[in-house]
Order: C-alpha cells, then sequence, then structure tokens
C-alpha cells in the first residue's frame, strides 16, 4: 500500500470549498437563531394583543346574544298581539274598551 504526499491543486479547493462551505453554514445558522429569538418576543407581544382581541370578540358576543333575546321576545309580543292577547286594559285610562 502506497500513500501518496502530493497536494494538488484540485485538493486545495476541495478543502478551501469544505472550510468555506463550513463557515457559510455556520453563520446561516446563527442569523436564523437570532432572527427566531426576536421573532419569539415578536410572538409574544402579538398574542398579547391576539388575546385582547379575543376579548373583545367576547364582549360583542355578549352583547349580540343579548340583543338576540331581545328581539326574540319582541316578536313574542307582536305575536300574543296579533292574537288578541296582551293588550292594557283598563290600565291607563279604560285605552282600549
Amino acid at each position: 500500500m502506497v500513500i501518496d504526499y502530493t497536494i494538488t491543486m484540485g485538493n486545495l479547493i476541495e478543502i478551501g470549498s469544505i472550510i468555506g462551505g463550513g463557515v457559510l453554514v455556520l453563520m446561516t445558522l446563527k442569523s436564523d437563531v437570532s432572527a427566531l429569538k426576536t421573532g419569539a418576543k415578536e410572538v409574544r407581544f402579538d398574542l398579547g394583543e391576539m388575546q385582547a382581541e379575543i376579548k373583545k370578540i367576547g364582549e360583542v358576543l355578549i352583547t349580540q346574544a343579548d340583543q338576540n333575546r331581545r328581539i326574540m321576545h319582541l316578536e313574542e309580543d307582536v305575536r300574543e298581539l296579533r292574537h288578541g292577547r296582551g293588550f292594557v286594559r283598563e290600565a291607563i285610562d279604560r285605552e282600549y274598551p
């Protein structure tokens, strides 16, 4: 078995490209990690805003449910009035004889 100790230009280019690629990968990973750290801070801030918006949506839904309940009661009152029930009699100076 013979070991060739000569270094060719191709070997130097190959070594340089491997080292350069490794350095490029490390720089990319470092920038990705720093971007993730800043992104995590932004996500925490956004989650706080989202919680406030969800709270507002909950209040709107509660108000809407209350309005729907009132509308349903008004519809029931109108139905009763159509059938002749529900008129106020003898309460206000015999307004409805």
